[in-house]
């Protein structure tokens, strides 16, 4: 709770700040600042150093111990282009238990950043629905930190890093279903991307869907689901896990 409150209120001072500033001429650069908490699941397959691992947090898990990431994006947008940047941190910590293998079970600490950036080109915009294509590529950068129980006793004890680039496609949507003065300002939004293609990890995903409401000119509130899928190996290192989970973000307009 108190790291919603905090994210709130940066928000809400920056969007203060820019109170006054007017961002209604499509010739001019338009800026929104984004801060957003997400509070993650994880399941997949890991390896370091050709140790095995899984980690298994369940959303129920999450509720009961909620472990919120953090999330941070940019957007710089003229006519019908955008410049979008977007940064993620998390810190999973988790177990899993190995089914007919040598090994029971292992204890895993991951910490992934991953970091996206393209442009997005406005193709559709009538109605109240915006319709955006994004291309770009995605940063990631994860360390897997493992433990591997044995079933004839004992552990084994690995950790590796690595960072590597996918190439992703996709798109967005923006739509406003009500017309009138104060329901106008709620809002459906959705993302989505895949990337990899067996070019360097063998396939990623992210999606999103998020409803929020605007307040004031230049400042809204989001609550959503988000799921980000990546399937990377290479040599003596892997991770093919999905995180998911619900989310909660500001942003500023200036």
């Amino acid at each position: 709770m108190k790291q919603i409150c905090l994210l709130t209120i940066v928000v809400l001072l920056i969007s203060n700040v820019h109170a006054q500033h007017d961002d209604s001429s499509c010739n001019q650069w338009n800026f929104e600042l984004a801060l957003g908490i997400w509070n993650t699941a994880v399941r997949g397959d890991l390896t370091a150093n050709s140790l095995p691992g899984y980690i298994n947090v369940s959303l129920n898990d999450r509720f009961k111990n909620p472990d919120f990431s953090f999330i941070a994006g940019f957007e710089a947008r003229k006519n019908k282009l955008a410049l979008i940047t977007e940064f993620v941190s998390m810190n999973q910590t988790g177990e899993g238990t190995f089914i007919n293998s040598q090994y029971s079970h292992s204890r895993s600490v991951v910490r992934p950043v991953f970091v996206t950036a393209g442009l997005a080109f406005d193709c559709y915009n009538e109605g109240g629905l915006k319709l955006e294509l994004f291309g770009g590529a995605r940063l990631n950068y994860i360390r897997n930190e493992i433990e591997t129980y044995f079933v004839s006793g004992g552990s084994q004890k690995e950790k590796e890093d690595r960072g590597f680039i996918d190439p992703v496609t996709g798109g967005r949507f923006l739509y406003k279903p009500f017309k009138s003065k104060i329901l106008g300002k709620i809002f459906l939004k959705g993302y989505f991307d895949i990337g990899g293609f067996g070019l360097v990890s063998f396939l990623s995903s992210r999606s999103y869907l998020f409803t929020g409401i605007e307040f004031y000119k230049n400042f809204s509130l989001c609550l959503g689901y988000n799921y980000l899928d990546v399937n990377y190996g290479l040599d003596n290192f892997r991770y093919n896990a999905g995180i998911q989970g619900f989310e909660l973000n500001a942003a500023a307009r200036f």
